[in-house]
């Protein structure tokens, strides 16, 4: 059995749930590309920065801390208008407001300082930018833990809620919407807690292997990106964070 990554489109296996997510999430961010100067960063092999570029960017610039995965993407998504370099989400190497749109997705929970990328977002966009990040929700992924605790994940350094993504955003960002993907019912997540009570490990196995259960008949559009219906709790965490059209800054 092959390798399953953490960083999709670096060989591999990825389950079919997880590219879903991947692509839809892209999908969902594309139309707010268009003349804008679009940044993407933790951008890993490239896919999701060529399709910001495909949807209209006047400008695409793909970031990335690993040199390999941004050697891949320079090999496989080299056009006009994009552009592809390392650089630190928590310190991004660009002058202020020099972005309209900024994209990162699954990159908060592998962070020791998620304070610091929330204000980076912010200082790198224009007056009127939009900043999109997404992360796992921590009610379904590691039910029955509290944010200090390591979630199961090997790669990630914690996992938020709806509200404590919520929260941290607000440090940086007026305005925050939160969106899901992959709903899972209430009665659901609270039977994962159930579970996590005797252990958190198996309400974690237990959740991945419905997962699995529902991989035949698993279709994209059961992971686009929309607000959370009432009683409802997503897999994955979405939010649209605005920056003021009159931003004085």
């Amino acid at each position: 059995m092959g390798l399953v990554v953490e960083r999709v489109g670096m060989g591999g296996l990825v389950p079919p749930w997880v590219w879903h997510q991947h692509t839809e999430r892209y999908r969902f961010a594309a139309p707010l590309a268009a003349g804008r100067r679009v940044l993407d960063a933790a951008c890993g092999t490239g896919h999701g920065t060529a399709v910001l570029a495909a949807a209209g960017a006047a400008t695409t610039t793909g970031v990335d801390l690993s040199p390999q995965a941004v050697e891949t993407a320079r090999d496989a998504h080299a056009a006009a208008g994009i552009v592809f370099r390392t650089g630190d989400v928590s310190a991004l190497p660009f002058p202020d407001q020099a972005f309209d749109l900024y994209v990162s997705f699954e990159t908060v929970e592998h962070l020791t300082d998620p304070a610091r990328f929330a204000a980076e977002a912010r200082r790198v966009l224009a007056a009127g930018g939009v900043f999109v990040c997404s992360t796992p929700n921590r009610s379904v992924t590691n039910p029955g833990t509290g944010i200090d605790d390591r979630p199961y994940n090997p790669f990630h350094v914690r996992e938020f809620t709806a509200r404590e993504l919520t929260a941290l955003l607000r440090e940086s960002f007026p305005t925050v919407e939160m969106l899901g993907q992959t709903p899972f019912s209430g009665a659901y997540v609270r039977g994962l807690g159930r579970a996590a009570r005797w252990s958190p490990r198996l309400a974690v196995r237990m959740h991945q292997a419905v997962k699995l259960a529902r991989a035949p008949c698993d279709r994209r559009r059961n992971h686009v990106p929309r607000p959370c219906a009432v009683g409802t709790e997503p897999e994955i965490l979405v939010a649209v964070c605005r920056v003021p059209p009159d931003d004085q800054r």
